[in-house]
Protein backbone atom coordinates (compact mmCIF):
# COMPACT_ATOMS: atom_id res chain seq x y z
CA UNK A 1 0.00 0.00 0.00
CA UNK A 2 1.33 2.89 -1.13
CA UNK A 3 0.74 6.20 1.26
CA UNK A 4 0.22 9.70 0.08
CA UNK A 5 2.73 10.71 2.79
CA UNK A 6 2.18 14.72 2.25
CA UNK A 7 -1.69 14.67 3.13
CA UNK A 8 -1.18 11.47 5.62
CA UNK A 9 1.01 13.91 7.65
CA UNK A 10 -0.34 17.01 7.05
CA UNK A 11 -3.55 16.02 8.64
CA UNK A 12 -2.51 13.13 10.91
CA UNK A 13 -0.21 14.68 13.02
CA UNK A 14 1.28 17.47 14.85
CA UNK A 15 4.57 18.76 15.66
CA UNK A 16 6.54 21.13 18.26
CA UNK A 17 7.78 24.19 17.26
CA UNK A 18 11.22 25.25 17.87
CA UNK A 19 9.52 27.63 20.76
CA UNK A 20 7.69 24.25 21.85
CA UNK A 21 4.12 25.43 20.26
CA UNK A 22 2.37 22.59 19.27
CA UNK A 23 1.19 23.00 15.63
CA UNK A 24 -0.24 20.68 12.49
CA UNK A 25 2.73 19.35 10.95
CA UNK A 26 2.82 21.55 7.84
CA UNK A 27 5.72 20.52 5.34
CA UNK A 28 8.22 23.18 5.03
CA UNK A 29 9.28 23.78 1.22
CA UNK A 30 12.84 21.49 1.00
CA UNK A 31 10.74 18.59 2.98
CA UNK A 32 7.84 18.50 0.21
CA UNK A 33 10.43 18.54 -2.52
CA UNK A 34 11.54 15.97 -1.03
CA UNK A 35 8.70 13.94 -0.81
CA UNK A 36 8.15 14.40 -4.69
CA UNK A 37 11.43 13.47 -5.54
CA UNK A 38 10.93 10.12 -3.44
CA UNK A 39 7.44 9.80 -5.22
CA UNK A 40 9.62 10.30 -8.55
CA UNK A 41 12.29 8.19 -8.30
CA UNK A 42 10.46 5.32 -6.60
CA UNK A 43 6.68 5.49 -8.12
CA UNK A 44 5.97 2.46 -6.13
CA UNK A 45 7.40 3.83 -2.30
CA UNK A 46 9.36 -0.11 -2.34
CA UNK A 47 12.56 -0.65 -2.27
CA UNK A 48 13.94 3.14 -1.33
CA UNK A 49 17.88 3.62 0.12
CA UNK A 50 18.78 7.27 0.32
CA UNK A 51 21.52 8.41 1.95
CA UNK A 52 20.84 12.07 2.85
CA UNK A 53 23.81 14.29 3.47
CA UNK A 54 21.75 17.37 5.06
CA UNK A 55 22.13 21.08 6.05
CA UNK A 56 21.01 21.23 9.34
CA UNK A 57 17.97 22.38 10.56
CA UNK A 58 15.40 21.60 7.26
CA UNK A 59 13.54 19.08 9.02
CA UNK A 60 14.92 16.20 7.35
CA UNK A 61 14.64 14.13 10.60
CA UNK A 62 11.03 15.51 11.83
CA UNK A 63 10.04 13.81 8.19
CA UNK A 64 11.46 10.66 7.84
CA UNK A 65 10.31 10.22 12.01
CA UNK A 66 6.59 11.03 10.42
CA UNK A 67 6.96 8.67 7.69
CA UNK A 68 8.04 5.47 9.54
CA UNK A 69 5.27 6.43 11.98
CA UNK A 70 2.64 6.79 9.34
CA UNK A 71 3.84 3.43 8.10
CA UNK A 72 4.31 2.07 11.77
CA UNK A 73 0.04 2.93 12.00
CA UNK A 74 -1.20 2.18 8.80
CA UNK A 75 1.02 -0.55 6.82
CA UNK A 76 0.71 -3.94 7.79
CA UNK A 77 4.26 -5.98 9.39
CA UNK A 78 6.95 -2.93 9.17
CA UNK A 79 9.72 -3.03 10.74
CA UNK A 80 11.87 0.18 11.54
CA UNK A 81 14.79 0.91 13.12
CA UNK A 82 15.74 4.58 14.35
CA UNK A 83 18.85 5.10 15.82
CA UNK A 84 20.95 7.95 17.13
CA UNK A 85 24.80 8.68 18.31
CA UNK A 86 23.55 9.74 22.07
CA UNK A 87 21.16 8.67 24.77
CA UNK A 88 19.91 12.24 24.59
CA UNK A 89 19.47 12.28 21.22
CA UNK A 90 17.69 8.75 21.28
CA UNK A 91 15.44 10.41 23.89
CA UNK A 92 14.21 13.28 21.59
CA UNK A 93 13.82 10.48 18.76
CA UNK A 94 11.52 8.32 20.91
CA UNK A 95 9.29 11.34 22.30
CA UNK A 96 9.14 13.06 18.90
CA UNK A 97 7.49 9.47 17.40
CA UNK A 98 5.56 9.56 20.33
CA UNK A 99 4.16 12.99 19.97
CA UNK A 100 2.77 12.02 16.28
CA UNK A 101 1.21 8.45 17.74
CA UNK A 102 -0.78 10.93 20.41
CA UNK A 103 -1.34 13.76 17.47
CA UNK A 104 -2.85 10.94 15.61
CA UNK A 105 -4.87 9.25 17.88
CA UNK A 106 -6.07 12.57 19.24
CA UNK A 107 -7.41 13.63 15.69
CA UNK A 108 -8.88 10.10 15.42
CA UNK A 109 -10.44 10.43 18.33
CA UNK A 110 -8.98 6.89 19.72
CA UNK A 111 -7.25 5.71 22.42
CA UNK A 112 -3.47 4.89 21.96
CA UNK A 113 -4.28 1.26 24.03
CA UNK A 114 -6.22 0.53 21.11
CA UNK A 115 -3.16 1.02 18.65
CA UNK A 116 -0.51 -0.55 20.70
CA UNK A 117 0.58 -4.07 21.75
CA UNK A 118 4.18 -3.22 23.47
CA UNK A 119 4.78 0.52 24.43
CA UNK A 120 7.95 0.65 26.18
CA UNK A 121 10.79 3.12 26.42
CA UNK A 122 12.52 1.78 23.01
CA UNK A 123 10.10 -0.09 21.24
CA UNK A 124 6.92 0.21 20.11
CA UNK A 125 4.39 -2.62 18.83
CA UNK A 126 1.17 -1.86 16.76
CA UNK A 127 -1.62 -4.43 17.86
CA UNK A 128 -3.57 -4.31 14.44
CA UNK A 129 -1.48 -4.57 11.57
CA UNK A 130 1.89 -6.48 13.73
CA UNK A 131 4.41 -3.04 12.33
CA UNK A 132 6.48 -2.32 14.94
CA UNK A 133 9.32 0.45 15.58
CA UNK A 134 12.66 0.10 17.63
CA UNK A 135 14.71 3.32 18.92
CA UNK A 136 17.70 3.17 20.03
CA UNK A 137 21.55 4.52 20.82
CA UNK A 138 24.06 2.98 18.05
CA UNK A 139 25.92 0.22 19.71
CA UNK A 140 27.55 -3.17 18.63
CA UNK A 141 24.28 -4.45 20.75
CA UNK A 142 21.67 -2.06 18.76
CA UNK A 143 23.08 -2.07 15.09
CA UNK A 144 23.47 -5.00 12.58
CA UNK A 145 21.79 -7.35 14.23
CA UNK A 146 18.34 -9.74 13.79
CA UNK A 147 15.02 -9.18 12.60
CA UNK A 148 14.03 -7.75 9.10
CA UNK A 149 13.16 -4.13 8.50
CA UNK A 150 11.88 -1.63 6.27
CA UNK A 151 12.37 1.28 7.69
CA UNK A 152 15.80 2.44 8.95
CA UNK A 153 16.79 5.76 9.99
CA UNK A 154 20.39 6.11 11.41
CA UNK A 155 20.84 9.51 12.39
CA UNK A 156 24.28 11.35 12.67
CA UNK A 157 25.99 7.60 11.78
CA UNK A 158 29.35 10.13 11.44
CA UNK A 159 29.29 10.19 14.87
CA UNK A 160 28.72 6.61 16.26
CA UNK A 161 31.04 4.80 18.16
CA UNK A 162 33.79 2.57 16.51
CA UNK A 163 34.27 -0.69 18.30
CA UNK A 164 36.04 -3.56 17.26
CA UNK A 165 32.54 -5.40 16.49
CA UNK A 166 31.37 -2.42 14.42
CA UNK A 167 32.11 1.17 13.11
CA UNK A 168 30.26 3.26 10.85
CA UNK A 169 32.07 2.92 7.69
CA UNK A 170 30.93 -1.45 8.11
CA UNK A 171 27.69 -0.55 8.92
CA UNK A 172 26.75 1.80 5.75
CA UNK A 173 28.02 -0.79 3.84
Amino acid sequence: MKIPYKRAIELGFNILTKKGDQEPFILNPIQAQYLETLDNDYPTGEGIRENILKARQEGFSSLIDAIFTMDFLLRENVGAQIISHKTDETEILMNRVNFFINSFCEKKKIQRSDILKQDRKDFLENKTNGSYIFIGTAGAKTLGRGGTLQNIHWSEIGFYPSTQIINAERLVT
